[in-house]
C-alpha cells in the first residue's frame, strides 16, 4: 500500500517553507508596502541624553507635575542628577538592574531618570502584586540596588539584597548636581518589566534604550507634542504603558502629570484631574474608556486631543461612543506585547 497523504493521485510539493507563495501579489503589496513601510533614519541617543537635550531647550518650564507639588525641567534634572550620582557610587553601571517601588509621587520620576542617568535599567515591582510574584521576581533579576519609600518597605516583607535606598528620606543634597559620567550607549537596557506569567513563570523583558528611542520616536512623529501639552500619567510601573506615559513627554518638552495612587481606578478622580491641568493626552485600556465616557461630565474634558487605548479588544461600538462623547479628541488603537517595545501596531 502506498501514502498519498489523503489525495489521491496528487503528488506531494516537498520544499523550504519560505519557497511556497502564500500571499498574493497585491496582499504582498499591501502588507509589505502599505501597512509595513516604517523605515525611519533616527540618530542614536539614550533616553539620558534626549531628556538632557530637552532641558536644555526649556529649563525653566514645568516638567513635572504632582498635586500641589511642581519641578522644572532644571529642577527634574539637578535632583535625578544627584540620585544617579549616589547610584553610581554603590556600583550601579550600565546594564545594572535597579528594582523600584514606588507609589506614584514627583520621586517616581525621579527615581527613573536617576537610574537611566546612572547607566542602569529599571525593573518596576509593583507594591500590589502577591508576595510569591515579589519573591520570583527578586530572586531571577539579581539587582544592585531597590528604590522606595520608607512606608513600602515595612509592608513588602520580603527580603532584598543589594542597597536600599529611600527616596521619601534621602533627598542626596550632598551629591554633585552636574550630569554623571556614564558609559552608556544605545545597546544597553533601559528596562526590564516582567510579564504576568499566564503561560507559566514570569519572564523578564529586556528593552534596550534604541528600543525606546525608536518607540518615542515615532510617537512625537505621529502626535506632536508641544510645551502646551500635559500627559495624564496613571498606569502603575509593572505595565510597559507606563513607559510611554512618563518618558514621552519628557523627551519632548510636554508637562507630565502624575495622578495619585489608585486614581486611575476612578473616573471621578480622573475627571477632576483632567479639567484641573487641562490634560491633552491619556491612555486607557478598553474597559476603562468605556467607564470613562460613560460619566455624565466627560464632555467637559474639552482639553483632551488624543486618547490612546490598547490592551484589550477596542469594540467598534465603543469607538463610536468615544467618538460621541470625546468629539474633539483623536482616539488610537494600539497593540503590541511587552516583549515589542510597548506597541507594535496600531
Amino acid at each position: 500500500m502506498s501514502r498519498n497523504n489523503g489525495l489521491m493521485g496528487t503528488p506531494v510539493k516537498r520544499g523550504s517553507l519560505d519557497s511556497f507563495e502564500i500571499l498574493s501579489a497585491e496582499e504582498r503589496e499591501t502588507i509589505l508596502r502599505r501597512w509595513n513601510n516604517t523605515a525611519c533614519a533616527i540618530a542614536p541617543a539614550t533616553v539620558p541624553e534626549l531628556f538632557e537635550a530637552q532641558v536644555a531647550r526649556t529649563p525653566g518650564n514645568i516638567a513635572v507635575v504632582y498635586e500641589e507639588q511642581s519641578l522644572t525641567y532644571a529642577e527634574l534634572n539637578r535632583r535625578a542628577n544627584q540620585l544617579a550620582h549616589r547610584l553610581i557610587r554603590l556600583g550601579v553601571k550600565p546594564d545594572s538592574l535597579v528594582e523600584i517601588a514606588l507609589e506614584r509621587s514627583l520621586e517616581m520620576a525621579i527615581g527613573l531618570l536617576g537610574i537611566l542617568k546612572a547607566g542602569g535599567a529599571y525593573v518596576p515591582l509593583d507594591p500590589e502584586y502577591p508576595l510569591e510574584r515579589l519573591r520570583l521576581i527578586l530572586a531571577d533579576a539579581r539587582l544592585i540596588a531597590l528604590l522606595t519609600q520608607s512606608f513600602l518597605l515595612k509592608n513588602l516583607s520580603i527580603s532584598v539584597e543589594g542597597h536600599r535606598i529611600l527616596l521619601d528620606g534621602d533627598v542626596f543634597h550632598d551629591e554633585p548636581t552636574t550630569v554623571p559620567v556614564a558609559p552608556l550607549h544605545t545597546g544597553h537596557l533601559a528596562y526590564v518589566i516582567f510579564t504576568s506569567g499566564s503561560t507559566g513563570r514570569p519572564k523578564g523583558v529586556q528593552i534596550t534604550h534604541s528600543a525606546l528611542h525608536n518607540r518615542l520616536a515615532w510617537l512625537q512623529h505621529c502626535y506632536q507634542l508641544t510645551a502646551n501639552d500635559v500627559v495624564l500619567q496613571k498606569t502603575p510601573l509593572s505595565f510597559d504603558v507606563s513607559v510611554r506615559e512618563f518618558f514621552w513627554p519628557l523627551v519632548s518638552g510636554g508637562r507630565l502629570l502624575i495622578a495619585p495612587p489608585r486614581a486611575h481606578r476612578d473616573p471621578v478622580k480622573l475627571l477632576d484631574l483632567i479639567r484641573q491641568h487641562c490634560v491633552t493626552v491619556l491612555n486607557f485600556v478598553p474597559s476603562m474608556l468605556h467607564a470613562f465616557v460613560a460619566h455624565s461630565c466627560v464632555e467637559y474634558c474639552r482639553s483632551v486631543r488624543l486618547v490612546i487605548s490598547g490592551g484589550e479588544v477596542l469594540s467598534s461600538k465603543l469607538e463610536a461612543r468615544a467618538a460621541t462623547r470625546l468629539p474633539h479628541a483623536l482616539l488610537a488603537n494600539q497593540y503590541g506585547p511587552t516583549d515589542a517595545t510597548i506597541n507594535a501596531t496600531y
